[in-house]
């Protein structure tokens, strides 16, 4: 018998339609992996939705549960909702159209932030035609919840997996980031009940962190090409919502050229990876420019970052805090007893283990891709954090300015 031309192939390379290639071991692993982590997210968040159903739909009764956030989120939503949002420049006015405030400077704008964390809530509302009710303020904190509790679960996943730990390995680690998300008690709370600014920036930093990630072990291609568009939306909505963005901004484009992902084979590719890098943020910042000018808020804007950076103490509510205060106070009452001692050991060890390979690499070791992984995902979730604490020293005697650390503390 005359053997065939195509019986030396592998059977995924013989030219038949009815043979199909099987995935790769590692990767049916890893499809297996994620979607058990996707499943006990869900069902973990399932539960927490029903433990914080009582409080669901209406604001807190105490001055101190910080229920302002959400009713200045609901106050802004409204006025966009009936006047329209390109009436009002996607400006957070904290009075509505009427005769008793007929111009822009009477409705008394609130210029602190940039308007992202309104936007998706009027979105929405938009959306169900209906006007924004807590109930829908609320819904959409819950899925902020449950996407920054996945997000950091497929994190570690997928850093420990670069790192060469095994799918099996990897995922009996991660399954601990959705759960410590999931049921510290500031995430809890504050991401169901208290909407503003400083949650709502929670999600695009994690879905940064989390497509840097992937990046790191994506080859070039589209699926590399699709990460980064995604992750030019997070960051773009980010610098839209919230200060701290910046930071992580800074953050990642610092790791980046630490570890030689910025082409420098000339000046121009050099300068073109930068400007691609860096657009997301100049476009939200001429909006913001934009608006503010507008608003003819620049003298309010410039007060208050005096105020939150500590450098106008005179004017403060509260002096800015110590480190030491933050982290004896605000990180426990945040994330539960000890929580101070955790953080503190994971950044000792942050530290330690960049002394160390700065160590090696001098001496002419290296430890290979693994570490490098490792690093660079602590980095962006620890420094950002810390830095938006030394920059606005005031702003963080907040207790809802530390829910921003449930990041790193996994």
């Amino acid at each position: 018998m005359e053997q065939s031309e195509t019986s030396d192939l592998p059977v995924c390379q013989v030219p038949r339609e009815s043979v199909q290639c099987p995935l790769p071991r590692k990767t049916r692993q890893t499809t297996a992996a994620v979607a058990i982590l996707v499943l006990i997210t869900a069902g973990l968040f399932a539960w927490t939705v029903q433990l914080r159903t009582p409080g669901f739909g209406s604001l807190s009764a105490s001055p101190l549960h910080h229920q302002w956030l959400t009713a200045s989120t609901l106050k802004w939503s409204r006025n966009w909702y009936r006047d329209g949002a390109l009436h009002d420049g996607f400006s957070l006015f904290d009075n509505p159209t009427s005769i008793e405030f007929p111009t822009v400077q009477s409705r008394e704008a609130y210029v602190s932030y940039p308007p992202g964390a309104v936007i998706p809530i009027y979105l929405l509302s938009w959306t169900l035609r209906r006007e924004p009710t807590v109930a829908i303020i609320m819904g959409w904190n819950l899925a902020n919840h449950f996407l920054i509790a996945l997000l950091l679960g497929l994190t570690v996943y997928f850093a420990l997996s670069n790192a060469g730990m095994s799918p099996l390995n990897a995922l009996a680690f991660s399954v601990s980031a959705p759960c410590l998300e999931l049921l510290f008690p500031a995430p809890f709370y504050f991401l169901q009940s208290v909407y503003g600014m400083d949650t709502a920036v929670l999600l695009p930093f994690a879905a940064v962190v989390f497509l840097e990630t992937l990046r790191a072990s994506t080859p070039k291609g589209k699926l590399l090409t699709a990460i980064d568009s995604l992750q030019w939306c997070a960051f773009f909505f980010g610098y839209l919502t919230d200060w701290l963005m910046v930071f992580v901004g800074v953050t990642v484009y610092a790791k980046r050229l630490v570890l030689g992902e910025v082409p420098r084979s000339s000046l121009s590719a050099f300068l073109k990876a930068g400007v691609a890098f860096w657009s997301s943020a100049w476009v939200a910042g001429a909006l913001f420019v934009a608006q503010v000018t507008w608003l003819a808020g620049w003298k309010t804007l410039l007060a208050r970052f005096l105020i939150r950076s500590g450098i106008d103490r005179e004017h403060s509510d509260f002096p800015p805090q110590t480190v030491f205060n933050y982290f004896y106070h605000f990180i426990p009452d945040a994330f539960g007893p000890c929580a101070q001692w955790v953080l503190l050991g994971r950044i000792v060890f942050f530290l330690g283990l960049w002394a160390r390979a700065a160590v090696r690499r001098f001496r002419g070791v290296s430890d290979g891709p693994a570490i490098a992984s490792l690093l660079a995902v602590m980095g962006l979730a620890i420094l950002p954090c810390l830095i938006q604490l030394r920059v606005f020293w005031q702003h963080s005697g907040h207790s809802f300015s530390a829910v921003k650390f449930s990041v790193p503390c996994h």
